[in-house]
């Protein structure tokens, strides 16, 4: 069996149906908080890839200008923040109020603060 945690094999989609899956036996509450665990699980090794790919293209253009102790020192410090950040996620989604369904508690997100550019679509010119 893999060490690599379930979530981080399965994807977001996976880890999310095992979290419905877990929360018929275990109660309402219980399968939302593992829906957030998973998605904090999944967005915490997303980012560890995403690093790790910026990291061999660095090194492949020979922009490393750091010792290789002083690198993994600052990768260690980068996911340890990562994590706190993800944390601090998860505990404001659990500070929410939140409204009893028949699925489980549903949370009224607040509105977005972050506007997204605006797509622009390119004419075919043939």
């Amino acid at each position: 069996m893999s060490s690599t945690p379930a979530v981080a094999r399965g994807g977001l989609g996976s880890a999310w149906r095992r979290g419905m899956d877990r929360r018929a036996g275990h109660g309402r509450e219980d399968g939302a908080k593992m829906r957030v665990m998973a998605a904090a699980w999944w967005l915490r090794d997303w980012d560890r890839r995403q690093l790790w790919k910026t990291a061999a293209g660095v090194r492949e253009h020979g922009l490393v200008v750091v010792g290789a102790a002083r690198w993994e020192e600052l990768v260690k410090e980068y996911i340890a923040k990562r994590i706190e950040l993800v944390q601090a996620i998860a505990n404001n989604f659990f500070n929410l109020p939140s409204t009893e369904d028949i699925e489980g508690p549903l949370v009224k997100l607040p509105p977005p603060t972050t506007r997204f550019p605006i797509e622009k679509h390119v004419s075919n010119l043939s």
